[in-house]
């Protein structure tokens, strides 16, 4: 049975991810569909470079974070140069085929490069995620103070998504500080709802188990960390989409930007994303941006100059690789 159900289950991935594939050619071919000839060349013809250099610099940025904090939280001790070169290869794997490959790379290239077992790596990645998710909280729930007479269509969705994250939060910190009662409560629950019987509902409630057997007060600490670096990470991540935006010429306000980043944010964790979430980005943008009053040829053709950027920026990283490697071995030796 278990021989008979593999080819099942690879089969069952194969369509899925031929499936992501589709629709993200699909999305992008209609958002093309959208744009005027002439829009864009003048788009990128009233590029502003003084924005530009600042969004590079804001990218940039958010790389060397990213990289302290998975450095603070596996290691503090690990070569800094040789945790950017995985996060550069992790954002970039993610950016060119797709996120689950890009969270692949990160637990083999600690595991190989650095013998980070893949317990520890995934322990600092889970947390990691719950610190984003918190910093990606405030920055919605913030932004709707300004915009929410603006957003009436998504007002129960975004009642929806608020009380989910809010309660996703709650349940990591019944984790932590209840540990093994709250989880058996927990799978109680999950069990008489017949809820685990999911892959997605059972591997995050095996990360969860696993989080209850670790030290509590190293645990609080992890977080304390992981909360600091996401902050300063969504600062530089709001400060990046306002340069961009700016950059494209888009007249949109910073509460908008910041509306629209949160809710990027959220969507990049749906599953459903491929070539750093080709046609989903584009489509969900068009739709956030419309709500601003935001021409739609203006902003298809900004998108799509927005897309160009995002693929040269993230080719670009990567010639970072050979120069940390570099100044890795020249630590070591």
């Amino acid at each position: 049975m278990i021989e008979s159900a593999a080819p099942v289950q690879t089969m069952k991935k194969k369509i899925w991810n031929v499936t992501k594939i589709i629709l993200a050619i699909l999305l992008l071919g209609y958002v093309i569909s959208l744009t005027d000839v002439q829009q864009l060349k003048q788009t990128w013809q009233m590029l502003l470079p003084g924005w530009l250099l600042i969004s590079i610099g804001c990218f940039f940025l958010m790389i060397v974070i990213k990289a302290l904090q998975y450095r603070a939280l596996i290691n503090p001790q690990l070569s800094l140069w040789n945790v950017l070169n995985i996060i550069v290869m992790q954002n970039a794997i993610s950016n060119f085929i797709s996120n689950t490959a890009g969270v692949v790379s990160y637990f083999s290239m600690f595991r190989e490069e650095h013998g980070v077992k893949i317990s520890r790596s995934a322990e600092a990645f889970i947390i990691v995620k719950v610190g984003d998710l918190a910093a990606i909280l405030v920055l919605l729930v913030t932004s709707l103070l300004f915009v929410w007479d603006r957003v009436i269509p998504l007002h129960a969705l975004l009642l929806v998504v608020s009380i989910g994250i809010f309660l996703g939060l709650g349940i990591f910190l019944g984790v932590v500080i209840f540990r093994q009662w709250f989880v058996a409560f927990l799978q109680k629950i999950l069990t008489r709802l017949k809820l685990l019987k999911y892959s997605l509902i059972q591997n995050a409630f095996t990360a969860l188990e696993s989080v209850s057997t670790q030290d509590q007060a190293r645990i609080v600490r992890m977080l304390i960390t992981s909360a600091f670096y996401s902050s300063v990470y969504f600062v530089c991540t709001l400060s990046w989409s306002f340069s961009v935006v700016h950059t494209f010429r888009l007249p949109i306000d910073f509460s908008a930007i910041q509306f629209v980043s949160a809710m990027r944010q959220i969507i990049s964790f749906i599953p459903i994303q491929v070539f750093g979430g080709l046609g989903v980005t584009e489509i969900s943008a068009m739709y956030l941006y419309g709500l601003f009053g935001i021409p739609v040829p203006m902003l298809s053709a900004a998108l799509l100059g927005m897309r160009i950027y995002n693929i040269v920026l993230n080719g670009l990283t990567l010639l970072y690789m050979p120069f940390g490697r570099t100044r890795a071995s020249a630590e070591i030796s």
